[in-house]
């Protein structure tokens, strides 16, 4: 599926620019939350992509939207704000980052997909994330014309598995239970 290959064409480019620089290049892994940031903080300074959606192209023939994806930049420094903005002694900052990162995924062509374009780049600043040493950026991109092609459901596996992380009252944060159950495939 595009999606996936426009995620993995741009973690590829942020490897091959900042691997070694960088503690974590991964995929979001939730919804962009001042918890989540937290949890993240803690393997900073890292780079994650994310598709946010697209607005619907109004086609009647394909599935396609203009499809818009985030890299966040997210960097912990006890140095205080202005050296998690430039960085300090062998501690890479945010704008090094963005820097860094954003000429290459500008017009970052991916094989039968389309091409990234640069829209916009964001300070997400929080009062919560100030506090704990936290800053993050978001950089966005759009890919104009991304289909959503038919997938052959003979090669999907069969759902088996549930996983949930369950929060109990007062919701906290914390994760309280983690269930994983596998399913019995009737």
């Amino acid at each position: 599926m595009s999606i996936e290959a426009v995620e993995d064409a741009m973690l590829a480019t942020i490897t091959t620019q900042l691997g070694n620089k960088l503690r974590k290049v991964d995929t979001l892994p939730g919804p962009l939350d001042v918890d989540l940031l937290t949890r993240l903080a803690a393997s900073s300074p890292g780079a994650y992509v994310s598709f946010l959606g697209g607005r619907n192209k109004k086609t009647d023939k394909i599935a396609m939207v203009d499809g818009v994806f985030a890299l966040y930049v997210l960097v912990n420094h006890a140095g205080g704000h202005r050296a998690k903005q430039r960085g300090a002694a062998n501690v890479i900052g945010a704008y090094d980052i963005l820097n860094a990162l954003i000429p290459h995924l500008n017009h970052l062509d991916i094989t039968d997909v389309g091409v990234l374009r640069f829209q916009q780049v964001q300070n997400l600043f929080k009062v919560d994330l100030d506090k704990k040493g936290v800053m993050v950026y978001a950089a966005t991109f759009l890919l104009p014309n991304l289909v959503f092609e038919f997938v052959d459901d003979t090669v999907l596996d069969d759902f088996e598995t549930f996983n949930a992380d369950i929060d109990m009252a007062p919701a906290d944060g914390t994760i309280d239970i983690t269930v994983n159950e596998t399913l019995p495939i009737v």
